[in-house]
């Protein structure tokens, strides 16, 4: 099985091998956004126009063949071999989702999956694995257009899940894995007021007072400067209500 990593870096592992270097940043791109839409055919136009979009048609379809030769090359490191896993005709290439996972793919699968279940430990245990799925935001060293809209959408995504689990933990009794699970999402986005709120209760959930204090001033003050808003009335009563703690 070939595990291509898109999330907080970008590998192609199989066994033992690792390939990060695929001869050229555009080669790398391309072979970054096939294996995004694994399995499906990209019209060979449209990656011109979106990695040579000022080149013509003749000198922009020459430069794709020489990328996906590159991909192809480092691709053939794998222990069986990886040139037959780019398919490339006149019309359309793409990256054969026969053999080949991708952890972009497997976040959403594990997401779909908890959208089907109802609230429960069979839903959270799904969150929790799309959480270890998300290592990072989505090629964290392209600045392509593509990569940026996509990128925002599954840090969203993401964390969005860490909430909720958070506050499933919150409600089943499992204070610590709340406040692992919240601080995770305010490393992921430090100014997700959600994840700062989740973070106060977790440290309230396990009697860390001062420690909760201290968060939610700083939750105040993020949503002072980002809406002009105070934190949620019912947190400033939780916090009032846990007057012993350390």
């Amino acid at each position: 099985m070939v595990l291509i990593r898109l999330l907080g870096s970008f590998e192609v592992v199989a066994e033992d091998v690792s390939i990060s270097r695929f001869g050229s940043r555009k080669a790398a791109g391309v072979l970054a956004y096939l294996a995004y839409h694994l399995g499906e055919d990209r019209r060979r136009e449209h990656l011109v126009d979106l990695f040579w979009p000022d080149f013509d048609e003749a000198r922009g379809s020459h430069c794709l063949s020489l990328a996906l030769s590159l991909v192809r090359r480092a691709l053939d490191q794998l222990p069986e071999g990886g040139r037959d896993l780019i398919r490339s005709d006149g019309r359309a290439v793409r990256l054969v989702a026969n053999g080949i996972g991708t952890d972009v793919a497997a976040f959403q699968e594990a997401l779909k999956a908890a959208a089907e279940l109802p609230s429960g430990q069979e839903r959270f245990e799904r969150l929790l694995e799309a959480a270890r799925h998300y290592r990072g935001e989505l090629l964290p060293s392209s600045n392509a257009g593509w990569v940026e809209a996509e990128r925002q959408c599954l840090l969203g995504r993401a964390l969005q899940a860490l909430h909720e689990a958070a506050r499933w933990c919150l409600s089943s009794g499992q204070g610590n894995l709340a406040l692992e699970l919240s601080q995770r999402a305010i490393h992921l986005d430090p100014e997700d007021d959600r994840a700062r709120e989740d973070l106060v209760r977790a440290y309230l959930a396990v009697g860390a007072r001062r420690a909760a204090l201290r968060e939610y001033e700083t939750l105040r003050a993020l949503l002072q400067s980002e809406y002009g808003t105070e934190p949620n009335p019912q947190l400033v009563s939780a916090l009032a209500a846990h007057r012993t703690g350390h």
